[in-house]
């Protein structure tokens, strides 16, 4: 098999390799470096890039993900108060250069130098703040899962009129209920330049009492986020999105919250007893039994008090099963799709390298991964080439080196498989 050595830059997780050569090595040691104890003054202009580049790097060290969900914060923090501690000066300018990445335009007045919350999660379409007034915002969250209405008869997801900062670089979608493809055009008007895209469907894992599905309640309704595991259907699945996300040319970085099982791992994992040993609680998919009422017409009159606008669901047909049925760890659906889930995932996660030059990183939903909604994450490596590339996938942490390439040809418009690992 040919080598197939990617630069460093190009593997994630692979080791840093030597940077300075013999003879570089060599000649920096002829030379004494010592600190001068009377350096001289630095200009206001040079300590306010200084601080400025300091803030961009933290910020740019975390996800939009974990921003959303705050476990960076107390990290982030201790590095910017060991900055303020230095001078009066510094602690305006950490201030006044995190604060502008949060804040309206116009509205940093604060006589008090302080500290805000990173303003990331945006309810859609009812937020208060519209995030194009943010000028130096560089990540957000949008939640969709309100962005839809139901009228003649009809449910309808809602495509909220909004605009974003030209600063944005992570975007998050979350909780949509269309397809990866509506979502990805949008991004594509809205900020075509973002480097990092999560697109997070409102599903039976994460939000199973969200209203949609209650005027949803057949297995086909959960089709566009339940792939299967079939490699067939796996592979046009990835290279229908990855032909969509070619409107986003700077993307390293998406996430797509599907899930490589077929619709059987549900009904199994609900309702045979190998699996429901697991359950925190007993399941019932009986509307009735997760309301205090005690019969139809009191569940319909109940539901149009909470939900107006909304029509009641059909009590007969099974409802969804409760979130915590998901969340609690299940060993025998983890023996059963662990490794068909892998290589989907793997060859799904290769089809979007070898069609997008430019990501780095790419993640699913995962059915045995914690509490079925944590990321299954991949990073991807690709070499140079017009007409031939090598595409190596790898789960995050492992080293690039230690995966077998698979080469791939271009053949017309499209890239097709032409070795198999080995």
């Amino acid at each position: 098999m040919p080598s197939f050595d990617l630069p460093p830059d190009d593997c994630p997780d692979a080791r840093r390799r030597e940077r300075t050569t013999p003879l570089l090595r060599s000649l920096l040691g002829r030379f004494k470096w010592t600190a001068d104890p009377n350096p001289p003054p630095l200009s206001c202009e040079i300590y306010r890039m200084i601080v400025a580049a300091f803030i961009s790097s933290l910020i740019d060290q975390h996800s939009v993900r974990q921003y959303r969900i705050g476990n960076c914060a107390l990290e982030q923090k201790k590095a910017l108060v060991s900055v303020m501690l230095v001078s009066r000066m510094f602690l305006e300018l950490v201030c006044a250069f995190w604060n502008r990445h949060w804040s309206e335009t116009g509205l940093l007045t604060l006589e008090v130098p302080t500290l805000l919350k990173p303003a990331t999660l945006f309810s859609l379409p009812t937020s208060l703040r519209d995030p194009s007034c943010f000028a130096h915002l560089r990540v957000a969250s949008l939640d969709f899962g309100r962005a839809f209405e139901y009228s003649n008869s009809t449910w309808r997801p809602l495509v909220p009129n909004i605009s974003l900062p030209p600063s944005l670089r992570e975007l998050e979608i979350l909780w949509f209920h269309a397809s990866e493809e509506d979502k990805i055009a949008l991004v594509g008007r809205l900020c075509p330049n973002i480097t990092a895209l999560r697109l997070v469907f409102c599903t039976m894992f994460n939000r199973p009492r969200c209203i949609w599905w209650a005027g949803h309640q057949h297995s086909a309704d959960h089709e566009h986020y339940l792939k299967g595991c079939g490699l067939a259907e796996v592979e046009i699945y990835a290279r229908t999105v990855a032909l969509a996300l070619g409107a986003l040319p700077n993307l390293k970085s998406i996430h797509l919250g599907v899930y490589f099982i077929p619709p059987r791992a549900i009904n199994n994992h609900r309702t045979l007893p190998s699996h429901a040993r697991y359950h925190p609680h007993r399941d019932s998919n009986r509307w009735l039994n997760h309301s205090p009422v005690q019969n139809a017409t009191q569940f319909a009159a109940m539901w149009n008090a909470q939900h107006p606008g909304f029509p009641s669901p059909n009590i007969h047909l099974p409802c969804l099963a409760d979130k915590k049925i998901w969340e609690a760890s299940c060993p025998r659906c983890f023996r059963v799709w662990t490794d068909r889930v892998e290589r989907a995932e793997r060859l799904a996660a290769t089809i979007l390298a070898v069609e997008l030059c430019s990501l780095k990183s790419v993640s699913f939903g995962s059915f045995v991964a914690e509490r079925r909604t944590s990321p299954s994450e991949w990073m991807v490596c690709r070499s140079a080439g017009e007409d031939r590339v090598w595409v190596r996938a790898q789960r995050s942490g492992v080293d690039c080196r230690s995966v077998v390439p698979i080469l791939f040809q271009r053949s017309g418009a499209k890239w097709v498989q032409v070795e198999r690992p080995m």
